[in-house]
């Protein structure tokens, strides 16, 4: 009988993304000798993303003031649904090793980008001892102010302009329509065209090759008309930016019964950098923060899954335990 791992890994996306977008990063952990054959690795989709798509509701746009532009939808309550949703799943893993023959009580640590780390984090606020160790990657966070409107302007303003949708065309039905003799035009796969267009897109161009193929293998959905869609529809991956943050009080940021890692890129526009400092001066039990990780933004998970890798491991050294050595969730 195979023995039961010594640690598992849960590892949620951020807001737009997909499971398969940590694929690079699950690559370089499972070939690690810290962890390789004593560790379990779940991921899984939020609602409204990769396989969980749900286009039920209509987004609601606001272009009242072209500078601003808002969206409404349902998934925009970030800081409630996403951490219940992370609960869920972590009720799922302690079931499915119950029902392996094991205890249930095999560490678990949550590793989370963005949307995903904000989630960890809350997760472990309302259900404090449920992980032995988090490493966040950007968590939102914060009270925001009028001054701070210009990152959610711009991530608002650019998703709007994504392409949501590619069809299908006939070369010959093309021919015909153009009285067209040559063989100008060619059929191309949909799925193939989507791909080549955000291989092509410069707000993609930073992203590591492998990851970006990862997010479209999980990101891309097909159609009952052979159409290719993005899964997270740009409308609803919009109304995410439009969230209120999350914001603790003193109380709740000491509640968490396990160690909290923050990492943060040299280039991003949106990491509180100030905030997590501060929570790390006041309570050095709990929080550590570490040094930004250069020339990556917020989307560093997907720029640089080999650094963001190495930033991993060494926190993990930390919460990990050796070869026969117990870990225990509470601090």
């Amino acid at each position: 009988m195979a023995r039961p791992p010594a640690v598992t890994l849960l590892l949620v996306h951020g807001g737009g993304f997909c499971k398969d977008a940590w694929d690079p990063i699950v690559r370089r952990l499972q070939d690690a000798p810290l962890l390789a054959g004593r560790t379990d690795f779940e991921t899984f989709d939020f609602s409204w993303h990769g396989s969980q798509r749900d286009e039920s509701v209509a987004a609601q746009v606001d272009r009242s003031n072209p500078e601003k532009p808002r969206v409404s939808h349902p998934a925009q309550d970030i800081v409630t649904w996403a951490p219940q949703e992370v609960w869920r799943q972590v009720q799922r893993i302690r079931a499915e090793q119950r029902a392996r023959g094991q205890s249930g009580t095999t560490p678990l640590i949550g590793i989370g980008h963005s949307m995903g780390a904000m989630s960890l984090w809350k997760t472990e606020v309302m259900h404090p001892g449920t992980f032995s160790g988090l490493i966040l990657f950007e968590p939102g966070y914060g009270i925001r102010v009028p001054e701070n409107d210009f990152a959610v302007n711009y991530l608002v303003s650019i998703t709007l302009q994504r392409e949501a949708k590619w069809y299908a065309f006939c070369s010959r039905c093309l021919k015909n329509m153009f009285m067209l003799t040559s063989g100008s035009i060619v059929d191309r796969p949909n799925r193939a065209a989507a791909e080549e267009h955000f291989y092509n897109l410069r707000n993609f161009a930073r992203w590591d090759r492998e990851a970006l193929a990862g997010y479209l293998r999980g990101g891309l959905i097909e159609e009952s008309d052979s159409s290719i869609s993005l899964a997270c529809h740009p409308l609803i991956e919009a109304s995410l930016y439009c969230h209120t943050p999350l914001y603790l009080s003193d109380e709740m940021l000491q509640r968490p019964r396990c160690r909290i890692y923050f990492q943060g890129g040299g280039r991003s526009k949106v990491y509180n950098h100030r905030a997590f400092e501060d929570m790390a001066t006041r309570y050095p039990e709990i929080y550590r923060t570490r040094r930004l990780i250069p020339n990556l933004s917020h989307a560093m998970v997907m720029e640089g899954p080999a650094l963001c890798t190495d930033k991993i491991l060494k926190d993990l050294g930390t919460l990990v335990p050796a070869e026969g050595e117990p870990l225990h969730s509470r601090i």
